[in-house]
């Protein structure tokens, strides 16, 4: 969650930003405006169906808690000029343009290969650099996530991250997520000499005072993750831990106790979003159960749907009713839920059918890494791509190599031409990342 009061206090900085950002929209929509009745006819026209045709395409107002900044629908649009008049006067009802509309402009203005690079969030290899960027050199992704290996002091850290927005601010004007998982625990990207470091989420949840240790820590991290740049954390895990022997999960979860795991994760993320940072609950619909490791192996869970909604979906609803901006689904098959054998991430069933439209989540979905064992010891990477961005993911992560990160782009854009990847299907992920990126200042139509 980025929580109004959050966007307004500090992603926000007033009226003056809002007028660019409006009259960007104007520029936008072709370099001059059109009259109220005639653009709401084209947005109409044009969204649908390709860009956010209903309700569940997009965030909407709100999504997730997240609504427009301060001043968004304040400014009114630049006089549009009458017919065989020299002279500019505004129509007696022109209503200001919308964020929704900024958003949709922007979509319709992005090229193929720039809306592709959006639904990707990429790793890089140690030692990268702008000279030979890698697969930077080849899209402009939507978003980054960083490993240890791409990190050893906070000082390098907060120069890599510029020379990665600089890269990209070559080819567009939207900057990318930059994206760490920081769980706590042995799940910590972070160097111990210039960052706070956090207990395992299990020690927490074993804690008396567990509920205000988890909103302090949540605080601490964000603070921390947005003074050197990077807007989004691959955190809280509310996976509910109920198998001891958990080749995964263990003392990444808060516990085994569903009312625990559903507080404390919604807890982290209310008091992460009040400091504008980007959260992303994981692993739906959960690792808890799991025998197998999803790096290794694909885990398939026989729970019945009964124990499922009793015991794995409370935090992931918990997490949602906090706002929460973004999910990650999980490399799990759940035969309760999805009798065909496919995995979570890659199952419509369960993405949009159940996660989606059920359980009314309409931040932005991510899929864990098609890298992991799960997907590759079963899929082609590209195909797997295609399968999770049809079942309704938003953000495909590809964290480890070129190749991979190669082959899931050219796969989306031959399912495209193929009439395999419906084109709305992409233009609904890119709005809703365009919204996050606008209310988190990574983009400023202007």
């Amino acid at each position: 969650m980025i929580s109004t009061h959050a966007v307004t206090a500090k992603l926000v900085t007033g009226r003056a930003v809002a007028t660019l950002a409006a009259l960007g929209c104007v520029l936008l929509l072709g370099g001059w405006v059109l009259s109220r009745h005639e653009q709401q006819a084209r947005m109409s026209e044009e969204t649908s169906p390709s860009v956010a045709a209903n309700e569940q395409a997009r965030p909407g107002k709100p999504t997730g808690g997240i609504q427009a900044p301060a001043g968004w629908g304040a400014v009114p649009v630049q006089p549009v000029a009458q017919a065989g008049s020299t002279a500019w006067t505004a129509p007696p009802t022109l209503p200001p343009l919308t964020l929704e509309e900024c958003v949709t402009a922007k979509v319709r203005a992005m090229s193929l290969r720039q809306k592709l690079g959006q639904v990707m969030m990429v790793g890089i290899p140690e030692g990268w650099s702008a000279s030979n960027p890698g697969i930077l050199g080849d899209i402009t992704p939507g978003a980054v996530i960083l490993y240890k290996r791409n990190i050893s002091s906070k000082a390098q850290l907060v120069s890599l991250i510029h020379r990665l927005q600089m890269v990209v601010a070559r080819r567009t004007d939207v900057k990318t997520f930059i994206a760490i998982d920081h769980e706590g625990g042995r799940v910590n990207r972070l160097p111990i000499s210039s960052f706070t470091s956090f207990p395992p989420n299990r020690t927490v949840g074993g804690r008396g005072d567990a509920l205000t240790f988890v909103q302090g820590e949540a605080r601490v991290m964000a603070r921390e993750l947005l003074a050197v740049g990077i807007y989004m954390n691959l955190a809280p895990v509310v996976d509910v831990c109920t198998n001891p022997d958990n080749p995964d999960i263990k003392d990444r979860a808060y516990g085994a106790d569903t009312a625990r795991v559903s507080q404390l994760g919604s807890a982290f993320i209310r008091a992460a979003g009040g400091e504008g940072l980007l959260v992303v609950a994981k692993h739906f619909p959960g690792y808890g159960p799991i025998g197998r490791n999803p790096h290794k192996g694909l885990p398939v869970v026989h729970l019945s749907a009964a124990s499922w909604e009793k015991v794995h979906k409370p935090p992931f609803q918990a997490a949602i009713d906090a706002e929460v901006p973004g999910m990650m689904t999980g490399h799990v098959v759940y035969t309760a839920l999805d009798a065909s054998g496919v995995p979570a991430s890659l199952s419509r069933t369960i993405t949009t059918d159940l996660l989606r439209r059920k359980m009314g989540f309409r931040g932005m979905i991510l899929t864990d890494d098609l890298e992991m064992g799960a997907i590759t010891s079963n899929y082609d990477v590209g195909q797997a791509a295609v399968r999770a961005m049809n079942a309704g993911a938003d953000i495909l992560l590809v964290c480890h190599t070129q190749q991979a990160q190669q082959r899931v782009t050219q796969a989306l854009q031959l399912a495209l031409q193929g009439g395999k990847l419906p084109m709305r299907r992409l233009d609904e992920a890119v709005w809703r990342i365009l919204w996050y990126k606008a209310v988190a200042g990574l983009w400023n139509p202007r």
